[in-house]
């Protein structure tokens, strides 16, 4: 069987996809991931085929923004309407684009199955047109009413007129098949809710060959392992946002210096280290890391909640300090503090002596250790990835007015 994976031209929504991506691998089916130009060189040093659709579409929504200003510009502070401007951006011009350049690839490869990362449209409409099954993967987080079919679908509608499709004024079709989420039902129950959702196992995504650095060896075994990451977007940020990302990362330093522990930032590429001057001998910071390796070993995880960031965790049961940036990173931020195995910290608010506190905190309270891994053990607990292939074969979901829940 040939499965055909779509995703937008943004890293962390590529890194998503992978996982599920190798499980079908394994299975013996065909796989191929569709993305634009700047990720296909990714997608194949992950030992996939590389298919070219969609665009880079960052700087055009980064402009809209910019050019919003004034009374919407304040709005904007507001997480549901942040939200919702970027949903109607990602089911806009995005999506049309992704759709045409997806229908060439379906007539020369011809899939059988079309998996899309939930913000990815273009997918669900070139399957729609071709008459192929396509199923949906929960990838960003975010809140879970803006994903309603109902609310879908006048966004989605002026697409299927331009592709002649019959109308769908309830948004019925957008999850036609299976629509996959990486986490237990109780962790978010509304986005649970979704039509024919099921719950399956998250695995992290590597790249084969990656290793721990090698000074780790010799760190003190006593001292708790700090990781600080800002995710794959940070490094793209521009102007204002790169100055407060760099700002951000400057408190979390001062506030690392006063911490008792082993710590290890990672900046990415594009923020040089010679930003942030000599640090003491216990902070290391590194341009890239493979994050999961070290999440096995870490105490304490400095995150922007992406989401991935969040599951990659939550996997192996480590607390986190989240410092949200932008889109849903807020709201998942807001998720796990609920879920009581993180400490929110609001980017205006991030000053050394307030990050130093929440280290403090979830280091030394052990409920926070202790809910982060009961949260593990029930994400080990749900159906592998491998069910999940097996299921989006079998067509399983697609009959199910609501399916329930972790049901596999």
């Amino acid at each position: 069987m040939r499965f055909l994976f779509t995703a937008h031209t943004l890293p962390s929504h590529v890194r998503a996809m992978l996982p599920l991506a190798r499980a079908a691998q394994q299975a013996g089916h065909e796989v191929a991931i569709a993305t634009g130009p700047e990720l296909t060189q990714e997608v194949a040093l992950h030992g996939f085929c590389p298919m070219t659709a969609g665009y880079n579409w960052r700087p055009d929504m980064d402009r809209d923004n910019t050019e919003l200003g004034g009374e919407l510009g304040e709005r904007l502070a507001d997480d549901e309407t942040r939200y919702e401007l970027g949903l109607r951006y990602f089911t806009g011009t995005p999506a049309g684009r992704m759709a045409d350049d997806l229908l060439d690839a379906v007539q020369s490869w011809r899939p059988d199955l079309i998996v899309r990362s939930q913000m990815e449209f273009g997918g669900y409409l070139a399957a729609e047109k071709a008459g192929i099954p396509h199923a949906s993967l929960a990838i960003s987080g975010g809140p879970a009413s803006l994903f309603q079919p109902e609310r879908l679908a006048p966004l989605l509608a002026p697409h299927r007129r331009a592709l002649g499709l019959p109308p769908d004024p309830t948004g019925a079709t957008v999850y036609r098949r299976l629509h996959a989420v990486l986490m237990p039902a109780d962790y978010d129950q509304a986005a649970a809710g979704l039509p024919r959702t099921r719950c399956y196992q998250h695995t992290s995504p590597q790249r084969a060959g990656e290793v721990l650095p090698a000074w780790l060896a010799g760190r003190p075994a006593d001292l708790p392992l700090v990781l600080v990451g800002f995710g794959t977007l940070a490094p793209l940020l521009t102007g204002d946002d790169r100055e407060r990302l760099i700002g951000l990362m400057r408190s979390v330093l001062a506030a690392l210096a006063d911490l008792t522990c082993t710590a290890v930032v990672a900046t990415g590429d594009g923020v040089p280290h010679d930003l942030f001057g000599p640090q003491p001998d216990h902070i290391h910071l590194e341009t890239h890391v493979p994050q999961p390796l070290l999440l096995e070993r870490a105490a304490l995880f400095v995150t922007h909640a992406g989401f991935n960031s969040v599951r990659e965790s939550l996997e192996h049961g480590v607390p986190m300090v989240a410092v949200p940036l932008f889109a849903e990173q807020p709201h998942n931020a807001a998720q796990c503090e609920h879920a009581g195995v993180a400490r929110s910290v609001r980017l205006p608010e991030a000053a050394p002596s307030v990050l130093l506190e929440a280290f403090r905190q979830v280091l030394d309270d052990s409920s926070y250790q202790r809910r982060a891994a009961a949260l593990r053990d029930r994400m080990a607990a749900l159906p592998p990835l491998k069910v999940l292939v097996e299921d989006l074969v079998d067509g399983r979901g697609a009959d199910d007015e609501r399916a329930a829940p972790g049901d596999a």
